[in-house]
C-alpha cells in the first residue's frame, strides 16, 4: 500500500513538474515574441533631429574635454594611491 501511495506521489510531481515547466517555456516564448515585436516597432520609428546652434555644439565639446581631463586626473591618483599601497605593503 505504501509503494502504490509513493508512486501515485512521485507520478503526481512529476506531471506538476512537467506542467510547470510547459507553462513557463510558453511564457518565456511569448516574452521573447513581445520582446522581437518591440524592438521592431521601435525600428520603424524614425528619429527626429532638430537643428542645433553652433554655440551649443561648441559648448558641449568644450565640456566633454573638461570632463575627460578631470576623469583622468582623478584615474591617475587613484592609481597612484594604488601603487603608493602596495609599494608600502611590500616592505
Amino acid at each position: 500500500m505504501f509503494q502504490t501511495i509513493n508512486n501515485l506521489y512521485r507520478k503526481t510531481t512529476d506531471a506538476v513538474i512537467a506542467f510547470g515547466r510547459r507553462v513557463v517555456r510558453a511564457v518565456v516564448s511569448y516574452c521573447i515574441l513581445a520582446f522581437y515585436i518591440l524592438a521592431m516597432a521601435l525600428g520603424f520609428i524614425a528619429p527626429a533631429h532638430a537643428d542645433v546652434p553652433a554655440g551649443v555644439t561648441t559648448a558641449i565639446t568644450a565640456a566633454a574635454t573638461d570632463v575627460a581631463t578631470v576623469g583622468g586626473a582623478v584615474i591617475l591618483v587613484h592609481i597612484g594611491i594604488k601603487v603608493w599601497r602596495w609599494i608600502r605593503s611590500a616592505f
